[in-house]
């Protein structure tokens, strides 16, 4: 019997060793738990706390041991706490405790924060405990209304740019559909994005209709297609003049002339993925041009009439007086003087000449050629001239120097005019430097129009005479009939174009032809056959 009894001292030792280490690992765990701890018995005695009460609360553990839990609730919190407990502890079982009540702690100091507690019943040989875990969630809570704040102004500022988005889509609705302009928008494969009223007014197409629809092929003229794909091309690789014009084919099969500004919609890689292009319709203006042009042509043409007359009138007496002196001669039959007669009739010849040059530059003048309009490149027209006219500038000791701008587009002309005019001028110029000099021709852009520029180192033409250089039938040179530089400038209006003339005494004259290009992209540099910089004959 001693054995056993021995044996259950032993065993109860074990026991004991064992629930005391338990006991140890318990406070240990207590005492590192981040949350408060709080032990409560059936009357609401606070009988267990841990170290993170103590420095939440502010208390010690031997202020807090033997207190009612409702030290640490708000006074005016307390009694309906009380309330609370006394129902738990009669249906004690694990839950939270205040669900959905914002729950507030009451620190040594008397100030307070929010707190989420959790319920443990612990039935103990002393009786029911109840733990309470308590969470300071001050810095949550203050995360949860900041959060909520910036909820809120993200939703006011979405409301408030929702409603901005929607005026601002309105009125730029109201505007694209309102104005006095074509708005165009094309995807980078030319089909119709965006087609507003005005453009529906002038094409006589409604909007639901071109949507999705091929630009080109839709309004272009067949003849015209061509040039719209590489339009379109130059605008995508910024090859095309801010301001062209193109024709535009309406539902019924007429033709407007559209007068377009373009600019292109880039992605957010910066690729271009489509143009848009504002667009006024030009054509009833140019053709009024043309009306005016034509008056201008009619009204000049009758102003020179009575200059011709004068004109022709003094070489007609002349010729009349030879003649008669010529007859004269021949009734008196004075055979001898074969001179004097040859004399006479050089003279009525001479004048016979003049009269025809008259009358030549004038019908010229008058009877302007239909123009035959497409678009032309510069430099070609510009070194085939100057090819035609170097036997001339080399029997004239010129030096002829051609400076050509191998990226400058192309010019609606017509060719065979312009080609005259640029003749014109480049002979009056080789005329100025009989003994000799330096003729220089340029091609530049400038701006929308393309400049051709033909500078001789002769004398110069005095101020007083600038003036009266365009006039017709005023002439600086002794046979000439003062009707070149009206015809140039004629020719060069009628395309759209301007003629400026520049002279210093001593150091020469400049001619400068400005035309407009043409709906027509600039060519790339590397597919030009010219090469920059002077070149000389």
């Amino acid at each position: 019997m001693h054995e056993d009894e021995v044996a259950r001292q032993v065993e109860g030792l074990g026991l004991l060793r064992e629930a005391q280490a338990a006991q140890v690992r318990f406070q240990g765990l207590l005492e590192a738990a981040p949350d408060a701890i709080v032990g409560v018995d059936r009357e609401g005695r606070i009988v267990l706390v841990n170290t993170q009460t103590e420095r939440i609360f502010g208390y010690s553990r031997e202020e807090l041991l033997g207190q009612s839990v409702e030290v640490l609730i708000p006074a005016r919190f307390r009694v309906r706490h009380a309330k609370h407990r006394a129902g738990y502890t009669s249906d004690p079982r694990t839950r939270p405790m205040g669900v959905c009540l914002d729950l507030i702690g009451r620190r040594k100091d008397g100030s307070e924060f929010p707190v989420e507690i959790s319920l443990s019943p612990l039935e103990t040989p002393d009786g029911l405990i109840v733990t309470s875990i308590i969470r300071d969630v001050t810095e949550r809570k203050r995360l949860e209304a900041q959060l909520r704040q910036y909820t809120a102004d993200l939703e006011r500022l979405v409301d408030e740019r929702t409603a901005e988005l929607r005026v601002a889509k309105e009125f730029s609705e109201t505007v694209l559909e309102n104005a006095n302009s074509l708005v165009l928008v094309l995807s980078a494969e030319g089909k119709v994005l965006l087609f507003n009223k005005r453009c529906e007014e002038t094409t006589g197409y409604i909007s639901e209709a071109i949507i999705g629809q091929d630009w080109i092929t839709t309004f272009l003229p067949v003849d015209a297609q061509d040039q719209g794909c590489l339009i379109l091309t130059g605008i995508i690789e910024g090859r095309m003049p801010d301001v062209w014009e193109s024709p535009m084919l309406t539902k019924n099969g007429t033709i407007r002339t559209i007068r377009w500004r373009h600019g292109v919609i880039l992605d957010k890689a910066g690729q271009t993925t489509g143009v848009i292009a504002i667009g006024q319709d030009v054509t009833e203006q140019r053709r009024l041009e043309e009306q005016v042009l034509q008056a201008e042509r009619l009204a000049a043409v009758g102003r020179m009439a009575a200059q011709v007359a004068h004109e022709i009138r003094n070489p007609l007496s002349s010729i009349g007086l030879n003649i008669e002196l010529l007859a004269d001669e021949i009734r008196e039959r004075r055979w001898n003087d074969s001179d004097e007669a040859k004399e006479l009739v050089q003279v009525a010849l001479s004048e016979i000449e003049r009269l025809n040059d008259v009358i030549r530059d004038y019908l010229m003048f008058a009877r302007m050629p239909i123009k035959q309009l497409r678009p032309e490149p510069v430099n070609p027209l510009v070194t085939g001239l100057v090819k035609l006219v170097r036997p001339e500038a080399k029997r004239s000791r010129v030096r002829l120097v051609s400076k050509l701008d191998p990226g400058i587009p192309a010019v609606t002309i017509d060719r065979s005019l312009v080609g005259q005019a640029l003749l014109n001028c480049v002979r009056n110029a080789i005329e100025a430097m009989p003994d000799g000099g330096t003729l220089t021709i340029t091609t530049r852009l400038a701006e929308s129009r393309v400049e051709v520029s033909i500078k001789d180192t002769g004398p110069g033409i005095p101020s007083e005479h600038l003036t009266k250089v365009f006039d017709p039938f005023y002439s600086t040179k002794d046979k000439g009939t003062g009707l070149g530089l009206p015809y140039v400038r004629q020719i060069i209006t009628e395309h759209g174009g301007h003629v400026v003339l520049q002279s210093t005494p001593s150091v020469g004259t400049t001619v400068i032809i400005q035309l407009p290009v043409a709906s027509h992209p600039r060519t790339s540099r590397s597919r030009r056959t010219e090469q920059p910089g002077a070149q000389e004959s």
